[in-house]
């Protein structure tokens, strides 16, 4: 999941007077509405060298550096400043065009990070006083830049794969008690210090082929409560984020196909993201956190069978573009959104100096070969998906 080449290299957001949720009241507008996407330079960048390589590709290259709507990712502490620079270039997209721009970064440093996965392990460990750095050396100064550009949108997705790792990773050697309330503890500390007017936080809610089935749904409902109540109530954020980095599809394009039983959907009930939202808003009704918007990421979800098992997340082969960013997509969504930008790596099998696998499920079956290290760019599979 982790985004270093993101970072530097994705999309920020930005953008706006006025029409921003107050501190306090994130559930009022969406940042997305009447904005423009962020288009990162650095990402234009990286798909005009795609383009020269692969000249026949060329119009298809030309309409992803016109989308915008590329997360930028802040991954490590020494990634921070890239907010700023990415916040520079948004502000001066606002100016050229006159129009108000929205970007989306994308939080994701807690310590012991991806605690079920080692492809997106972080750098920060609890035994070397992570949960302080995190607070401290991480979300304070990130925050304080994010304060320093009142006058523009910012979406931030906080922390995928965090909380939802606390509903089905117990058994996960890494996923211990103590790992699962640093991550409880670094969440609630984000979302107080994300409280500004200029910023709106969407809370990662994994995806459909990981928690679609009722119980999982459930479970993480009720955490997601408690970790808002400690936090200081439901209204710190105005939502949650879906199919981050994943390929889940939209919709599932065979309703006929009920047999949930089988080895593919195992009587999921959630067969795709709109049905998995909207199982997800009467959970979290259910729980009392009401009136809550989604957004979803739709960068690599184009083909709807794309993999032989849902489970598989790495470097899919058979992965297609989706959506293209776009505001209100359909009632209760604010926006999909290019989180996970298309053409990054999500992991390599191997280690950089080594034959043993750095993640089983970068060698699936499903996966790419010669992936390159997480964040990086993988030009084989940015080609990919262009079919």
């Amino acid at each position: 999941m982790k985004n270093l080449l993101c970072t530097s290299l994705v999309a920020a957001l930005c953008a706006t007077t006025g029409g921003l949720a107050s501190a306090g009241s994130q559930v009022s507008s969406n940042p997305y509405e009447g904005a423009s996407f962020f288009v990162n330079p650095y990402y234009v960048g990286l798909l005009k060298e795609a383009r020269e390589k692969n000249p026949e590709h060329a119009d298809q290259f030309n309409k992803m550096m016109e989308q915008g709507g590329t997360g930028v990712w802040i991954v490590t502490r020494a990634l921070v400043p890239i907010a700023q620079a990415m916040l520079d270039d948004a502000r001066k997209q606002q100016q050229e065009t006159g129009k108000s721009v929205v970007s989306t970064f994308v939080v994701y440093n807690l310590p012991e990070r991806d605690c079920a996965a080692s492809a997106s392990a972080g750098e920060l460990l609890l035994d070397q006083n992570g949960l302080e750095k995190y607070k401290h050396e991480f979300i304070d100064p990130l925050v304080a830049i994010f304060q320093s550009y009142p006058d523009l949108r910012i979406s931030v997705v906080l922390e995928p794969d965090s909380l939802p790792n606390l509903v089905t990773n117990n058994g996960v050697r890494r996923c211990n008690d103590r790992v699962f309330q640093a991550y409880r503890e670094g969440v609630i500390y984000a979302l107080k210090k994300l409280a500004l007017s200029n910023v709106t936080t969407y809370l990662d809610v994994g995806h459909s082929g990981w928690l679609g089935w009722d119980n999982n749904r459930r479970s993480m409902a009720k955490i997601f409560k408690d970790v808002l109540t400690e936090a200081g109530g439901t209204h710190l954020i105005r939502g949650f984020a879906t199919n981050v980095s994943n390929y889940s599809p939209l919709v599932e394009p065979d309703k006929s196909i009920q047999n949930q039983s089988g080895p593919y959907f195992n009587w999921n009930p959630a067969m795709d993201e709109l049905t998995y939202v909207s199982l997800l808003r009467r959970d979290f009704e259910a729980e009392g956190i009401y009136n809550r918007h989604f957004i979803i990421d739709t960068g690599r979800n184009g083909n709807p069978r794309s993999r032989t098992v849902w489970g598989n997340w790495c470097n899919i082969q058979n992965a297609r573009l989706g959506t293209a960013p776009t505001v209100n997509p359909a009632e209760g969504i604010d926006a999909f959104v290019w989180i996970k930008p298309p053409g990054e790596s999500d992991g390599s099998a191997l280690l950089e100096s080594s034959t043993q696998p750095r993640d089983p499920s970068c060698a699936s079956v499903d996966s790419m070969p010669n992936a390159p290290l997480a964040g990086e760019w993988f030009h084989d599979h940015a080609l990919q998906l262009l079919k």
